[in-house]
């Protein structure tokens, strides 16, 4: 199944996605965001907004609190138990999701 995403101007073939924002309140160094899934071996793809790329990347890099909203897209190919793993130069933590396709 492919999604499009809103925004992009094409879809991305064999992935499904979904659009998210992604909020850096009060950070001001860079975010690294990539992720896997938890339950199998599927990978995790994004794309950031809102100037979309069109292609699925392993991993983006936001910057706050300059841009305080970031929209982004999340992409899987199966059902499943996934995490986004989220590293600052402070810290690292998990955002656990479940993903359903159809």
């Amino acid at each position: 199944m492919t999604w499009p995403v809103a925004g992009a101007n094409q879809t991305y073939e064999g992935w499904a996605g979904t659009k998210a924002l992604w909020t850096v309140p009060r950070f001001a160094g860079p975010v690294l965001i990539r992720g896997r899934q938890l339950d199998g071996a599927g990978p995790l793809g994004l794309d950031i907004g809102p100037q979309w790329k069109n292609e699925v990347l392993p991993e983006i890099t936001l910057t706050g609190p300059r841009i305080s909203l970031n929209p982004a897209a999340t992409f899987v190919k199966t059902a499943g138990c996934y995490a986004y793993q989220v590293d600052t130069s402070r810290s690292s933590y998990l955002i656990v999701f479940e993903a359903r396709l159809g």
